[in-house]
């Protein structure tokens, strides 16, 4: 029986980004699908597209596609794109845990953000807080390539975090390795 309090169906894209399974948030229209065909077309992988199923195990979340729509896209004015049909097996993944959250919103919808410098902040759902970054959706700007940098840069960041947990462990630091973003708090019911 399937627990309702450790699972919820919320509306985004979810693909590996450079190792790194991002949940790309936004409102409808707001070119979320496109930013994932852009980010295929690079060699990344999809995983799910409109609606993702998310499930808490402990202290992780997981995010997966539902069995009925797994390997499809709907960009608009194209339609429904098989993804296995258009590029193979190897551009869809199957269910990972979610390492980052990407929110494209409307350049009117910037909420007090400074842009002058990263601002790292935090989705919150099912209880379990992940890393999430906002992109303002402006013409011409290169969403795709924005995700796929901040996808590798959430690579990076963890390699460094393990490698100060480890000299830690045998005493030395080496000082805070993080990119100089500030966190701030969000929350997804």
């Amino acid at each position: 029986m399937e627990d309702a309090t450790n699972r919820r169906t919320i509306h985004g894209v979810f693909l590996n980004v450079a190792g790194t399974a991002t949940l790309i948030t936004g409102e409808s229209g707001i070119g979320k699908s496109e930013c994932a065909l852009a980010l295929i077309s690079q060699g990344h992988s999809l995983i799910a597209d409109d609606a993702v199923i998310i499930e808490r195990v402990g202290d992780v979340l997981f995010g997966d596609s539902p069995a009925a729509v797994s390997g499809l896209l709907h960009i608009r004015d194209l339609g429904i794109i098989n993804i296995r049909e258009l590029y193979g097996n190897g551009y869809i993944s199957g269910r990972q845990k979610i390492n980052l959250c990407m929110e494209l919103r409307k350049e009117d919808d910037t909420g007090g953000i400074d842009r002058t410098a990263p601002v790292l902040q935090e989705f919150e759902i099912l209880g379990v807080k992940i890393p999430k970054c906002v992109l303002i959706v402006e013409p011409a700007r290169p969403l795709a390539l924005l995700i796929e940098t901040a996808a590798r840069m959430t690579v990076i960041e963890a390699h460094l975090s393990r490698c100060d947990e480890m000299n830690l462990a045998v005493g030395e630091t080496h000082g805070n390795r993080t990119t100089g973003a500030r966190v701030a708090s969000a929350t997804i019911e």
